[in-house]
């Protein structure tokens, strides 16, 4: 949880810098520089150590654009599930990246590749590490986009308390990820 903490702090640190001017730039594109964007994914849970299935990915994200090509995912927080699960289990993700993105292709169309890293959470297991995320798709018009996307939170082995069964027992390291499509609409 410590290391969620950091990460907000730094993300809002981050805003807060931006809005004072810095990395304000002289040229004059026609592209946001800061860009709120609602996500939906929708895919599958894979990976060692987890039950595997559907399962949904509901988040949001702020980005800085420094130039028209590339973007800062300064700070993207997601919660995955699977329905059957919903109110008993979740994965909680904070991250921040950065994300390439192509000049205009064909109409107002792009594509974009993006990587993250951050903290992953389990509720039903109160343990997390380390994630990360790989994504590529296309900017359909400068609101929506469309693609698909990998990412994986590493926990390490420990102790934990089963919550279905009552009991302890030390959990292998395991590297549970979700795989899917994602759909954002850019403010």
């Amino acid at each position: 949880m410590k290391k969620a903490f950091v990460i907000l702090t730094l993300a809002l640190g981050s805003l807060t810098i931006s809005a004072q001017g810095f990395g304000s730039s002289s040229y004059d594109e026609d592209f946001k520089k800061h860009e709120f964007s609602p996500m939906l994914g929708i895919g599958g849970v894979l990976g060692d150590g987890t039950e595997k299935g559907f399962a949904l990915e509901l988040g949001f994200k702020y980005a800085y654009r420094f130039h028209p090509n590339i973007a800062w995912d300064a700070v993207k927080v997601s919660a995955i599930t699977m329905p059957e699960h919903f109110t008993e289990s979740m994965q909680i993700q904070a991250l921040s990246g950065f994300r390439g993105i192509t000049p205009v292709l064909f109409g107002n169309s792009t594509l974009y590749a993006n990587f993250g890293a951050g903290y992953g959470y389990y509720t039903d297991l109160e343990t997390g590490g380390f994630a990360w995320e790989v994504g590529a798709g296309v900017c359909i018009n400068q609101r929506f986009s469309v693609g698909i996307v990998y990412n994986s939170t590493h926990i390490s082995g420990e102790t934990i308390e089963d919550p279905y069964h009552g009991y302890e027992f030390a959990a292998p390291s395991s590297n549970p990820g979700f795989i899917g499509a994602r759909f954002a609409y850019t403010f």
